[in-house]
């Protein structure tokens, strides 16, 4: 049997006493988790992308050097998107 920690029984005890439920995803929760599986799926299957990560994950293991996106590109990431121009 498994051991559970202080917060693991606290939530089993809530579960079995029905005060506790798992809730459905709404509608789009649902699609935008169906993505991220196919968008897994698809990286999984292409084996070229996985012979990258293999090979990326070989070079860490090793203790190779890591580089910033700015090291690499010469520019800052900048994760925000640009705002469309409203016309």
């Amino acid at each position: 049997m498994v051991k559970l920690n202080k917060e693991e029984k606290e939530l089993l005890a809530f579960v079995e006493k029905g005060e506790w439920k798992s809730a459905r995803p709404t509608g789009k929760e649902l699609q935008k988790y169906l993505q991220y599986a196919r968008n897994t799926l698809d990286v999984l299957s292409d084996k070229n992308l996985m012979r990258q990560i293999r090979a990326s994950e070989r070079e860490i293991r090793r203790g190779a050097r890591r580089y910033s996106f700015e090291e690499i590109f010469g520019e800052p990431l900048n994760l925000k998107k640009p705002r469309c121009a409203r016309r």
